[in-house]
């Protein structure tokens, strides 16, 4: 398929090789798609705080004639030489991830879904998948049914439940996916994420020790060398599908944006800790009232807005 110049309004789905823009952060500059994923394709922008090819949604971007590939992959390769010869010791200034003001990314997220949170583009492309994953775990898992399985003995059954509720989703990469269904083959290891899982759902509020050893029960997972099954998402994941209301996906580099936004210092870790968590509720409570007037009902929408403006 030849690039034509599309414009904002375009409706030509972005491929492999073709030059993109974000609709939301037009300071990324022009980026080439590197990969397709469903529903998300990977994108190397020149200007992307991550400085390599990033997972984006298909319908946050649009197609343009021009791209700038070749400058794009000699400004990534310059930057990765000079981090190279770099002492280990010298000191980096701090990485950025937002490039727009929350006024701007909201003005931004409004203009591409018309309605908010309650217009028919969000709910179909948006809230609907993600509400149906949630009521397949209801129906499946919910009102103690994960514990009684797990009394029962039935660690198989109630393992299959959760991997056909995460199959209802994209929100893991394949690895990720890949990664946990092979993780959770292990009986013993499936015994004690899932009963952690369950303390979490029964707790009558989200607090340190209960999470904490959920936290631990994820990263117990097994895997092969280098192959790592705990990340944020993969922990973060079904207590959000159980419990939209008061547990929020953690998206690194999105979530990372939203905060620094708000100027909302999440003492970010990439290992699984509370502390970390904890702020990222924070930023999930901070963001609900600034969405409310725009429909938003929960931290599924709030999750939502993360995802499309970062």
């Amino acid at each position: 398929m030849d690039e034509g110049n599309t414009g904002a309004g375009s409706t030509i789905r972005p491929t492999v090789g073709m030059h993109v823009k974000s609709r939301f952060n037009e300071s990324w500059g022009v980026g080439m798609v590197c990969a397709a994923q469903g529903e998300s394709v990977r994108v190397l922008f020149p200007g992307h705080p991550e400085r390599k090819p990033v997972l984006v949604p298909v319908r946050s971007l649009h197609v343009v004639r021009a791209g700038e590939w070749a400058e794009a992959a000699t400004k990534v390769q310059e930057r990765e030489e000079q981090a190279a010869t770099r002492a280990k010791a010298a000191s980096r200034p701090a990485r950025r991830y937002a490039t727009t003001n929350q006024e701007q990314a909201l003005a931004g997220f409004l203009e591409a879904y018309p309605g908010g949170f309650t217009g028919a583009r969000y709910l179909a492309e948006e809230r609907t998948p993600k509400w149906e994953a949630h009521q397949a775990f209801e129906a499946l898992l919910g009102g103690g049914k994960l514990r009684a399985f797990l009394q029962q003995g039935q660690v198989e059954e109630a393992t299959r439940c959760v991997l056909e509720v995460e199959r209802k989703t994209n929100l893991l990469f394949p690895t990720e996916k890949s990664r946990l269904t092979a993780a959770l083959r292990d009986a013993p290891a499936a015994q004690g994420f899932l009963a952690a899982l369950a303390s979490v759902l029964e707790a009558p509020e989200v607090d340190e020790q209960t999470f904490g050893d959920y936290l631990k029960a994820v990263e117990a997972l097994p895997g092969v060398p280098g192959q790592r099954v705990a990340s944020w998402t993969v922990a973060t994941l079904l207590p959000f599908l159980a419990q939209p209301a008061r547990h929020l996906f953690l998206k690194p580099v999105a979530t990372r944006a939203a905060a620094e936004r708000l100027q909302l210092d999440l003492h970010y870790d990439s290992a699984l800790n509370w502390t970390t968590y904890r702020k990222v509720l924070d930023l999930g409570a901070a963001l609900t009232p600034l969405l409310a007037p725009h429909g938003c009902r929960d931290l599924m929408d709030v999750q939502g807005y993360i995802w499309l403006t970062g």
